[in-house]
């Protein structure tokens, strides 16, 4: 008899402990999903993902310095140009706007000086010429920050005067 009552007893406070924790597992889930889509859907905009854009230009740069065929140079900085043109259309924040299209702006100018097409006999110089985009992207791009910096910045603000956050002494 006793044993009977136990099991109705545990029937019965089950199914109420279970929706405890599926709502509180729930509420958890959702406050995290919307954690980490602000952290990926912050560089969509308008359409343009810039990192995937970023990449490509860097994939396409890469490819044409490593080749030794004018006609690959050539599409590869063509397909450069092309997503140059995508980055410099994404609508940037107004603190970062200024920078990233200065910055846009110094390697659309670096890339117009290689006149198109190049031949064999001035692929070598038109290298050269380009190598300053390396430079220009080094000064440009920000340092990673990782993940546990954004989630502290997301908690407690960023703070301007100093530049790293130390997070354990």
């Amino acid at each position: 008899m006793m044993r009977t009552f136990q099991i109705r007893c545990i029937t019965l406070l089950l199914p109420q402990r279970l929706s405890t924790f599926l709502a509180t597992s729930s509420a958890i889930f959702m406050l995290l999903a919307m954690v980490f889509s602000t952290l990926t859907v912050a560089q969509t905009k308008n359409g343009i993902d810039l990192e995937a854009v970023m990449k490509q230009m860097r994939f396409e740069y890469s490819q044409a310095m490593k080749t030794d065929s004018a006609l690959k140079f050539n599409q590869h900085i063509r397909d450069f140009k092309l997503q140059l043109k995508i980055a410099q259309q994404f609508p940037h924040s107004i603190e970062r706007q200024k920078k990233a299209l200065e910055g846009l702006e110094k390697v659309a100018l670096a890339v117009t000086k290689v006149a198109l097409p190049v031949s064999s006999d001035n692929l070598a110089q038109a290298k050269l010429d380009l190598h300053i985009i390396d430079d220009l992207r080094r000064q440009y791009h920000d340092k990673k920050v990782s993940l546990w910096q954004r989630f502290y910045e997301m908690f407690f603000g960023v703070d301007e005067s100093n530049q790293e956050i130390i997070l354990l002494p």
